[in-house]
């Protein structure tokens, strides 16, 4: 089986360039992935030690883009910053792939002027995916890419989600929902109701409504669309709970010595109840609508987490995801 080609900013992300990194270490016995890792050679180097890394190669790239730079048209014309150059590597066809967990509006907007997008698509969404209490996975866009969205681009997350869903997920029928403060159809503001309708008439019987904040994560949809202001919130919320949730549970069952004795004999479950709610688990979101594969990394990424990123781009990448996106948009 030919290897899925991915090229990472070893500069992004608020732990770069020593997560990006470290994340090689995995991919070691990974014989279906090659990695070329684009940032600055000399500290790439010290970080893996001289170790050689199967599968990896290192590109030299002396400039990056910082966490917090603000996007101009400067940052999107400059061809020589690493995020910028894994971009290139997609577009030239030298790579299939392209990640970064860096600055998201610079890696968005590069990723739409180096790229371009897909036929029917006005703008890009950032997708993920978060686990159900039913034991399975459903899809949340957008997450970030986004943040003014109109109607007619929630109809496109939902057709480019459905899409995803059944690639990446793979759910045959999946079920579309829109995230609002309420379930009847009149809820929310002019871009939900507008929205609403267009999502309705797009996939009838497997439109489920509206889906309000505390049904996210029950199963009742398999994709809710949502803009990328609200789904970052909702993104962000979700991880600080989930961190709060741990750290109120832990003090909880160390405060006496039965408490202690439960924790050893569930020790099992516990772990593989906090890799469930784990964002490393999920690593990074896929952004539909450009014209090529390319996956946005949480900024906060561990090693682990950047790992889980690559796996997702692989899968992308097998699954032909683009293809079917760019057939899905043709056809309405």
């Amino acid at each position: 089986m030919k290897k899925v080609r991915i090229a990472l900013d070893a500069m992004g992300g608020d732990n770069a360039p020593f997560a990006p990194c470290r994340s090689l270490e995995f991919i070691r016995t990974d014989h279906e992935i090659e990695v070329y890792a684009v940032g600055d050679d000399a500290q790439m180097r010290k970080i893996l030690a001289g170790r050689p890394v199967h599968g990896v190669t290192l590109i030299h790239c002396a400039r990056s883009i910082q966490m917090g730079e603000k996007v101009n048209r400067r940052l999107l014309h400059d061809d020589e910053t690493s995020m910028s150059r894994v971009l290139t590597m997609v577009k030239r066809g030298e790579v299939d792939c392209a990640l970064s967990a860096g600055n998201t509006a610079g890696f968005v907007g590069l990723a739409i002027t180096r790229l371009g997008l897909i036929e029917g698509v006005d703008r890009p969404a950032i997708a993920i995916t978060l686990p159900t209490v039913t034991g399975g996975r459903m899809l949340l866009l957008d997450v970030g890419a986004n943040v003014n969205a109109k109607p007619r681009q929630l109809l496109q997350y939902g057709l480019m989600g459905r899409c995803t869903a059944r690639k990446i997920l793979g759910i045959s029928q999946p079920r579309v929902g829109l995230l609002n403060i309420g379930e009847e159809q009149e809820k929310g503001d002019d871009l939900r109701r507008e929205a609403y309708q267009m999502l309705a008439a797009a996939h009838g019987a497997t439109f489920v409504g509206n889906i309000e904040g505390q049904e996210l994560l029950t199963g009742k949809a398999d994709v809710v669309v949502t803009d990328g202001f609200t789904g970052n919130v909702v993104l962000k919320a979700s991880e600080g709970v989930a961190r709060s949730f741990r750290t109120l549970l832990r003090r909880e069952i160390l405060k006496n010595i039965r408490g202690r004795i439960g924790a050893f004999l569930l020790s099992r479950n516990f772990r593989d109840f906090a890799r469930r709610i784990d964002y490393a688990e999920y690593g990074g979101g896929i952004l539909l609508g450009v014209n090529g594969t390319v996956i946005v990394s949480h900024g906060r990424s561990s090693a682990r987490a950047i790992h889980h990123a690559m796996l997702l781009g692989r899968k992308a990448v097998r699954e032909r995801l683009l293809e079917e996106l760019t057939l899905s948009l043709a056809q309405g």
